[in-house]
């Protein structure tokens, strides 16, 4: 019994690392992509955002935007409304 539990042990990590390792090259950037994407860009370069409701805006505004309307933090949330923050979640 217990050579059957080893076998299917090692079969397991065995299937597992092979997986792994035929994965790996497909999950990661190449070189170019990688060095793309460490490289620096101007807000006005990035385009725009499709935001739904609120139709195309561009980086350069939202980051404007975020820098005069900072979030509120935790703790003026509580005191403003009295009680906590209520989060609700949304399943499928």
């Amino acid at each position: 019994m217990w050579k059957i539990n080893l076998l299917f042990c090692v079969g397991v990590l065995t299937v597992s690392v092979l997986v792994a390792a035929f994965a790996i090259p497909y999950a990661s950037l190449s070189d170019s992509r990688l060095a793309l994407s460490k490289s620096v860009v101007a807000a006005e370069d990035l385009g725009s955002v499709d935001l739904g409701e609120f139709g195309q805006v561009s980086v350069s505004e939202l980051a404007a935007y975020y820098v005069e309307n900072p979030p509120a933090q935790q703790s003026n949330l509580s005191q403003s409304s009295g009680a906590e923050r209520k989060v609700h979640f949304e399943g499928c």
